[in-house]
C-alpha cells in the first residue's frame, strides 16, 4: 500500500528545520542588548582610563613645576641667610619701596626687612606684568616677550619667570627640561603658558591666603585685632592643600594657621598698630590688595582645574593694575551664591599640595 504524505506533518518538519537554522527575533534582541551593554561598559572603562592617564600626566607636570619653584625658593632663603652680596639687592629693593610710597620710610627696619623678603619673592614669581623686574611697556626693548602685552595670565608669567630668570645662582629652565605638551600658547599672544593634560591653562597663586581666610584679615579694629579671626578652611583649603597645620582649639594656644611663614612674629601688624598711634596709617599701602592677608599661613600653589575644567576659585587679575580691595590673586574660593557647585568644582582640582598630585 502506498503511503500518502500528509501536508501538516511536512509543514511541522519544515518549521523545525527553520528554527534550527536561525534565530528568533527575541533571541536577536537579547544578543543585541548584551552587545550594547558590553560596548557601553568598554567605553566607560576606556574613558576612565584616559581620564586617569590625564590626571597622572597633569600631576607629573605640576610636580615638575613645584620642584622648579622649590629650587628657587631654597636658593633665595640661603642667599638671604648667608650671602653677604645679597645686601646690595636688599638695599636696592628698600629704595624702590620707599620711592613707591614714602610711608615705607616711616616703618621700622624689622617690618621693612619682612616686606623686602616678600618683594624679592614677588619679583621672582610675578602674578601680574608690573611685578616683573624692569617691566614698563614704554622702556621694554623691541622683541622683548612682554612688549605690547597687557592681559597676561599667572600661568604665562610663571613660565616666563622660570625660563628667563636666574634666581640667586639657579639658572633659567632649559628647553629640554619641559615637554612640548606641558606648555603651549593657547591664546595666540606669543607667550607660552603651562597647561594640564586636558589642554587647559594652569593657575599660579603665589600667596594663597584666601583659602585660609576667605574674608581676609580684619584690620579695621586694631585694638581688638585677632589674627585667628576669619579662619575658615572650608572645602577649598582642605582639598587643595593637604597636611595643613591643625588650627588652635584652646584659647591662647599658638595657631599656625594665623602665622605668616615670612613673618612668624607678626611684625607687619605690630608696626601698623604702632604707626596708628602716631597718626600715620599705612593700611592704604600695606594691605591684602598689594601683598596678601597678614598673619596667615601660605604656600605657593599651582592648580589644574581637573577633568571638569572648573577651578572653583576666583581668577587672578590678567592686567597690570589691580582694584582697591581686590583679593582675587590670593586664591579666594567662589561663594555658593556665586557658584552653587563650588565644592564639586574644587573637588577634582589637582595641585602641588594635594595627594592627587603627590603633594605634601
Amino acid at each position: 500500500m502506498r503511503h500518502v504524505r500528509r501536508p501538516q506533518a511536512t509543514a511541522r518538519r519544515l518549521s523545525a528545520r527553520s528554527r534550527c537554522g536561525g534565530f528568533t527575533l527575541v533571541e536577536l534582541l537579547v544578543v543585541m542588548t548584551i552587545i550594547a551593554i558590553l560596548m557601553s561598559m568598554s567605553i566607560l572603562v576606556i574613558a576612565n582610563y584616559i581620564s586617569r592617564a590625564r590626571e597622572q600626566a597633569t600631576a607629573a607636570t605640576i610636580l615638575k613645576i613645584d620642584g622648579l619653584i622649590k629650587d628657587r625658593m631654597d636658593a633665595l632663603g640661603r642667599a638671604l641667610e648667608t650671602d653677604p652680596d645679597v645686601q646690595e639687592t636688599i638695599d636696592e629693593i628698600q629704595a624702590d619701596l620707599i620711592a613707591t610710597n614714602l610711608y615705607y620710610k616711616t616703618i621700622s627696619r624689622d617690618m621693612l626687612s619682612v616686606l623686602v623678603r616678600k618683594e624679592i619673592v614677588r619679583r621672582n614669581f610675578p602674578q601680574r606684568p608690573t611685578e616683573v623686574p624692569g617691566w614698563s611697556d614704554d622702556t621694554l626693548p623691541l622683541g622683548h616677550p612682554l612688549k605690547g602685552k597687557t592681559d597676561i595670565s599667572s600661568s604665562e608669567l610663571l613660565y616666563y619667570a622660570l625660563t628667563n630668570s636666574t634666581v640667586f645662582g639657579v639658572p633659567p629652565v632649559g628647553a629640554g627640561e619641559l615637554e612640548a605638551s606641558e606648555a603651549q600658547d593657547l591664546d595666540g599672544d606669543g607667550l607660552l603658558e603651562f597647561i594640564d593634560a586636558w589642554g587647559n591653562p594652569l593657575r599660579f597663586y603665589r600667596w594663597p591666603t584666601g583659602l585660609i581666610k576667605p574674608n581676609g584679615t580684619d584690620l579695621s579694629d586694631l585694638i581688638n585685632y585677632n589674627p585667628a579671626a576669619n579662619i575658615n578652611l572650608g572645602a577649598g583649603a582642605s582639598i587643595l592643600i593637604q597636611g595643613l597645620p591643625a588650627p588652635a582649639t584652646v584659647p591662647g594656644e599658638r595657631n599656625p594657621l594665623a602665622e605668616d611663614p615670612d613673618d612668624p612674629l607678626g611684625r607687619i601688624v605690630s608696626e601698623i598698630k604702632r604707626l596708628e598711634g602716631s597718626s600715620i596709617d599705612i593700611r592704604g599701602e600695606v594691605n591684602a590688595t598689594n601683598w596678601h592677608d597678614f598673619d596667615t599661613f601660605h604656600t605657593p600653589l599651582v592648580v589644574s582645574a581637573g577633568r571638569d575644567g572648573e577651578f572653583g576659585l576666583r581668577p587672578p587679575p590678567l592686567g597690570s593694575t589691580i582694584s582697591a580691595g581686590d583679593r582675587d590673586h590670593l586664591a579666594v574660593p567662589f561663594t555658593t551664591a556665586e557658584d552653587p557647585q563650588v565644592e564639586s568644582h574644587l573637588s577634582d582640582n589637582i595641585t602641588n599640595r594635594n595627594r592627587r598630585a603627590g603633594g605634601n
